[in-house]
């Protein structure tokens, strides 16, 4: 049987340009956005992917879907290969999985998560 671990991602959320107006996200709305995905990441501890903390980026629709197409590995840390790619596949379904009919984000802040970057770290 296969070990399974849930890990919680952390979230960094910026706007398209410098001059975005609107309020900033709170803590408490980046950390809904972090624990909705997180629910949804699973890893087999059995697998070297397992210890590959992975960066990936996406758009965000305003209803708060994600672009699918616009998901992209950023940076990685502790490995190579084909465990790097499992590592972000891994991550990039938990995205998409958890969305369901879109993230519960504030539209009027939509400018500030209109472009995200989550970091799935297993430490």
């Amino acid at each position: 049987m296969k070990k399974i671990r849930r890990f919680l991602a952390t979230l960094l959320i910026f706007g398209s340009t410098v001059e975005a107006t609107g309020e900033e996200l709170t803590t408490r709305e980046m950390r809904s956005l972090s624990m909705s995905v997180g629910q949804c990441w699973v890893v087999d501890l059995s697998s070297k992917s397992a210890d590959i903390s992975v960066t990936l980026s996406a758009d965000m629709q305003p209803n708060g879907t994600v672009v699918v197409s616009s998901i992209r590995l950023l940076s990685f840390n502790g490995g190579s290969g084909r465990e790097v790619t499992k590592a972000f596949e891994a991550a990039k379904r938990a995205l998409i999985r958890c969305q369901r009919s879109g993230y519960a984000l504030p539209t009027e802040k939509y400018e500030k998560w209109r472009k995200i970057e989550l970091t799935f770290d297993p430490d």
